[in-house]
């Protein structure tokens, strides 16, 4: 016979303070490490809808999904995959702006913001020309990549209203702000980039030497270390050298862009360009069109003969394409330029001892001379003859040389 089990009076109390105890605790919960490491996955995955799921699971979750949600804000007319009109994007901008004044705390989640407009391409109004934008501007304290511009077509700085470049000039004098792109803008005054930008792009894009606005530029302000920026004239790369001069305690990396008109009849180089005044230059990267005659390359060397003083260089990186060029392996024009001789005697300056690298790139069509199949392989054809017009240069004991070929398909 089984005898009941009692229960004493201590057990019966440590039983109802636990009830008592799960009842004001409420179900089991995830450590907010947990719960964050999911939303990191998610955004990282661009799961956006099952984000947005998320954010409105509860009020506590709300902030921590749009942290991720308005991380990166784009407005575009062409970069969007569906069809986009302008009246979208001026919803989107009204109702982006209401949001940001209802509740300032998501505004300060907005790190990365691209703004390229289509003027005046499309028969439309234009992103820029939305009255609400600069409002939307000044509502964001944290940004730290910012890109305006034009994706198609080009806007000149004095086209803006004057509340939009107030707006433009206030977020590029952000603290907070690192890295800026520009994008086919004409008369960008210089004073914007007199900040705390690290990393600057200029594309297609002109910098005027004129002081606008309230913000005046001050000694040792400019704290640019790198800048890359494609130029297409003469007039672009004076813009740039322009900025050059006043970031030359700080620029440490140039990427530099040419393109050669085939229709050239002189260089886009060099300008009144003398490196040897960028004191704090540690890489240069240059990408040339070839052309037809090699105009430009021919003014990167002139380029580099006008260095006047001693520089910090270390790493030189040409990059040179040969788009019109169907058989380079045969053309004199090409194997036989002068710049490859007279390169490593200018190398050899005492202007570039610093040098220790020096990579060279030739980029050619991958069909050139497909039409002459019984030859072989024009890549193998146009290495082994370059590299006999390079021998000089490979032969160069101050620096280390490396020669690279790769192929492009022709459009």
């Amino acid at each position: 016979m089984t005898t009941p089990k009692t229960t004493s009076l201590s057990e019966k109390l440590l039983a109802e303070e636990s009830e008592t105890t799960n009842s004001l605790l409420g179900p089991p919960r995830l450590p907010p490490e947990i719960i964050s490491l999911v939303f990191e996955s998610l955004a990282v995955s661009k799961d956006w809808s099952t984000l947005r799921t998320c954010g409105v699971l509860s009020s506590a979750q709300l902030h921590s999904a749009r942290k991720y949600l308005f991380s990166t804000v784009s407005i575009s007319l062409i970069t969007q995959v569906n069809v986009v009109t302008f009246k979208d994007i001026a919803r989107r901008i009204q109702g982006l702006t209401t949001l940001l004044r209802r509740d300032p705390e998501t505004s300060k989640y907005v790190t990365n913001l691209v703004l390229l407009d289509s003027f005046p391409v499309y028969d439309s109004d234009w992103i820029t020309q939305h009255p609400c934008l600069p409002t939307f501007l000044h509502l964001l304290p944290n940004v730290q990549s910012f890109t305006f511009g034009c994706a198609v077509g080009y806007l000149s700085w004095a086209l803006i209203s004057s509340d939009l470049r107030i707006a433009l000039t206030s977020l590029c004098k952000n603290p907070h702000l690192r890295t800026l792109t520009f994008c086919s803008l004409g008369n960008v005054p210089i004073n914007l980039f007199d900040s705390a930008v690290r990393y600057l792009t200029l594309t297609n894009t002109l910098v005027s030497k004129a002081i606008v606005g309230d913000f005046q530029p001050s000694d040792n302000q400019f704290q640019l270390r790198y800048l890359a920026f494609r130029s297409s004239s003469l007039t672009h790369t004076e813009s740039a050298w322009n900025l050059m001069q006043n970031c030359a305690a700080t620029l440490k990396y140039l990427k530099w862009r040419c393109w050669e008109d085939p229709v050239a009849q002189a260089s886009t180089l060099p300008g009144p360009i003398d490196l040897g005044k960028l004191t704090s230059l540690k890489k240069l990267s240059v990408r040339l069109s070839f052309g037809r005659h090699g105009y430009d390359l021919r003014g990167f060397h002139t380029l580099l003969q006008n260095t006047t003083e001693p520089m910090p260089l270390r790493i030189l990186d040409i990059s040179i394409s040969f788009p019109l060029h169907f058989q380079p392996h045969k053309d004199r024009d090409i194997l036989q330029h002068s710049s490859w001789v007279d390169f490593p005697d200018v190398l050899k300056r005492k202007e570039y001892r610093e040098l220790k690298k020096v990579k060279m790139e030739f980029v050619i069509n991958r069909y050139a001379g497909r039409t002459a199949s019984n030859e072989g392989d024009p890549v193998l054809m146009f290495k082994k003859a370059i590299m006999r017009s390079l021998v000089k240069l490979r032969n160069a004991s101050s620096f280390h040389f490396k020669l690279s070929i790769r192929t492009f398909n022709a459009s």
